[in-house]
Formats: C-alpha cells, structure tokens, sequence
C-alpha cells in the first residue's frame, strides 16, 4: 500500500525496527549538497541516496540528464542499505518533493 505519512507519524514510529527511512535531498545547482546536509543532519536511522549516483544511471548520448539507474544496480544499493518490500519506506526531501518522487516512483517501478 502507497500512503502519505504525517510528520507525527513518522515521530511516532521511527523507533520501529520495521520502517526504513531514506533522505533524498539534493540540489542541481549544487551536486554535493545533499551528502552535505545527510552528514550536518537527518532522520535518525536514515540512509542517503545521492539522485546521480544512486538514483540515475551514467549518462550518456541520449537518456537525459538523469536517466533510469539500471534495476539490477538499483536493487542491490538498497538491499545493500536495509531497504526491502518487506517493511514500509519512508523517502523524503527538502525541495519540493521531487527528489523523493523520484525514488518512490523507482521503488514502485
């Protein structure tokens, strides 16, 4: 099931060892913003995931900026970080919410 947590939810059941939690926050006009403010600060117990290093795959000749990350190497970085379709995720960011679409539409791909 895909639903929208509150904040208070979220405060109410970090603690639940069957919750993984990941921190998306990125900048295009900065590419290294985001490990930045992880390492400075983030939700206790979440993991990082870097929008052009886990969440992109290389770019190339055509695909875009940010093309699709191969599923298999997408897979693997996030059972490598806890993440599994056994316990519900929670993805934010602090743009607006693009980041964390992102690796919400992935995790549903």
């Amino acid at each position: 099931m895909k639903t929208i947590k509150s904040i208070q939810w979220l405060y109410h059941n970090l603690n639940s060892e069957s919750l993984s939690v990941i921190d998306c926050r990125f900048s295009l006009k900065d590419s290294s913003y985001g490990e930045k403010a992880y390492q400075n600060s983030h939700i206790p117990e979440a993991v990082y995931f870097d929008l052009e290093q886990d969440l992109s795959g290389p770019v190339e000749r055509h695909g875009g900026r940010h093309p699709l990350p191969n599923i298999q190497n997408l897979i693997t970085k996030l059972e490598v970080k806890g993440i599994s379709n056994k316990k519900p995720v929670v993805i934010y960011d602090d743009a607006d919410g693009c980041f964390a679409a992102r690796c919400w539409w992935l995790l549903t791909y």
